[in-house]
């Protein structure tokens, strides 16, 4: 049986305070940025739009979003390997998100600095290149 990677799109979500959007499938996993699935015959910001309704909610207004990064992640022990297309994405604060069951939110101040040991590695590295970047 050959596999194929498992093509993500994932959002680097600020607010207009600048903090950052995380989530986690609770209480087992790791912080992390909003994320999903591409489905066969979508583009990337369709899949970006439908997994955030999805997750939220609400269908995002968002009022910027550009891809800035691609990264490669393989877990073998699992048998997966994920190619995740990041976006940088603005949206208004006051837009009522409401995780879904069994996800947890959390806006991330980075002026207030963070600790990464609950946080994703793929997510410290976005971050990490998204300020590198001047995207933050």
């Amino acid at each position: 049986m050959e596999k194929y990677p498992v093509l993500l799109v994932a959002a680097l979500v600020l607010d207009d305070a600048d903090c950052v959007l995380l989530t986690r499938h609770a209480p087992y996993h790791k912080w992390h940025l909003p994320d999903g699935e591409l489905r066969f015959g979508e583009t990337l910001l369709d899949a970006l739009a439908r997994s955030f309704q999805e997750d939220f909610g609400v269908m995002p207004l968002f009022l910027d979003a550009k891809p800035w990064d691609v990264q490669e992640t393989l877990h073998a022990q699992r048998g997966v390997h994920y190619v995740t297309q990041y976006f940088r994405v603005v949206v208004q604060k006051a837009t009522p998100l409401r995780p879904r069951e069994g996800l947890e939110m959390r806006w991330l101040d980075l002026q207030q600095g963070y600790s990464v040991s609950g946080l994703l590695q793929s997510t410290v590295k976005a971050i990490d290149d998204a300020s590198w970047k001047g995207l933050l």
